[in-house]
């Protein structure tokens, strides 16, 4: 599965206009069904590469396109990383690259989410083994 999403990611980097006008819906609509319906944990590396792609794919296409399914993305990622993650899940990887990727598509229309997402970011980040998360001085 990671070569076929691959695939698609790439296509759509290499082709954003075409894939835009052809693809990008049934596509977007395809990947965000597999992070609702795709919960077991046999499928948590197809949910960590569907993230992934969902990302890149927005990247592709842009900002002002991506915008219509920005929420129901931020909204899947938040409730996987908060709900959804075990101690050795691959996904965690996946959702640090790709908040890096909204932020860089977003930009501020990321900000009437961030003080939802930064303690949880923190969190995910402290949960990855090797990672350690300074505290602020006051925090302390």
């Amino acid at each position: 599965i990671n070569a076929e999403y691959m695939g698609i990611a790439a296509i759509a980097e290499a082709a954003p206009e075409k894939f835009e006008a052809n693809y990008y819906d049934q596509t977007m609509a395809f990947l965000l069904r597999v992070l609702r319906e795709c919960k077991e944990r046999k499928y948590k590396k197809l949910r960590g590469h569907t993230i992934e792609c969902i990302t890149v794919m927005a990247r592709a296409v842009g900002k002002e396109r991506f915008m219509v399914h920005a929420k129901e993305v931020i909204e899947a990622l938040y409730r996987i990383q908060e709900n959804e993650l075990d101690s050795q899940d691959p996904q965690k990887c996946f959702l640090l690259s790709s908040w890096q990727r909204l932020c860089l598509i977003l930009g501020k229309d990321l900000v009437p989410y961030v003080e939802l997402l930064v303690p949880s970011l923190l969190k995910l980040a402290a949960s990855i083994p090797g990672v350690a998360v300074q505290q602020r001085p006051h925090q302390m």
